[in-house]
């Protein structure tokens, strides 16, 4: 029987619920994209044939993990190669570190990781000479990852979004603190004005800001068909003058069509 009670208590709120679905979804994707966006390795990202609404380890078109290659620099000289971590080490991304751990030396010169991922493999074994240009090893990429987000902590973006939060913080303190005595003002109190000037806030909000800002742009072109059709006329008055002071007046005159121009004549 309490079954049968809490079904019939929540059949109808089911229901509502079943029919807001659609809705809510499509309020939530674009943040659930942008999620899964943020969270996806390069390579993943560019694969044209996986699935863009979740995660792949695995390129659909060669059938091979997602992987980077451990590419020696042109600007490096060849020398003896020298391993620093392990196949199955992990290895970080150079560029989202203050001072990145070399992976490999060749000669004196450090070789960093490109990526976030495991050292899957070494091509070129330790103690050989690599070349530039030469791959030397390969990095296996996972997906989901965190990369990016640690990239951005080697950007201002962290400095940014705090300016903008405590701006936005400020911007809604000001508002609130200057517009509800305000509001509690016309809406209570009694003073000669207080309904009309609430009146005329309330009606400036209805005019939707589409209207509001192409009003100006919209007096451009027919300001420009005013000085279109200004020109013409001179160029019309300027013709029928011409042909005022031609030799043969009548003959101009009848071709012109400024009836006044003939009169002159």
């Amino acid at each position: 029987m309490l079954a049968i009670r809490l079904w019939r208590r929540w059949k109808p709120l089911l229901a509502s619920y079943a029919g807001l679905a659609p809705f809510l979804a499509f309020a939530l994707f674009p943040f659930y994209w942008a999620l899964i966006t943020s969270l996806k390795a390069d390579a993943n990202l560019y694969d044209l044939k996986a699935n863009p609404f979740w995660f792949a380890s695995t390129d659909r078109t060669t059938g091979k993990p997602y992987h980077k290659d451990i590419i020696i620099p042109a600007s490096l000289n060849e020398g003896i190669l020298h391993w620093r971590i392990a196949p199955g080490a992990h290895t970080a991304r150079s560029d989202s570190e203050q001072d990145p751990k070399p992976i490999a030396f060749v000669g004196e010169q450090p070789i960093v990781s490109p990526v976030d991922g495991t050292l899957s493999e070494a091509t070129v074994a330790e103690g050989r000479v690599a070349h530039p240009n030469e791959v030397i090893g390969v990095i296996r990429v996972a997906s989901p990852t965190l990369t990016h987000y640690k990239y951005l902590k080697s950007t201002p973006f962290y400095r940014w979004l705090k300016v903008s939060l405590l701006t936005g913080t400020a911007v809604v303190a000001i508002t609130l603190l200057l517009a509800v005595p305000a509001a509690y003002g016309l809406a209570r109190l009694r003073f000669p004005g207080n309904r009309s000037i609430g009146i005329a806030i309330f009606l400036t909000y209805l005019i939707p800001p589409t209207i509001l800002f192409p009003i100006r742009p919209s007096r451009s072109p027919s300001a420009r068909g005013c000085s279109w059709a200004s020109s013409a006329a001179s160029r019309r008055r300027s013709k029928s003058a011409r042909c005022s002071t031609a030799p043969r007046a009548s003959r101009c005159c009848a071709r012109s069509s400024s009836r006044s121009s003939c009169r002159e004549s």
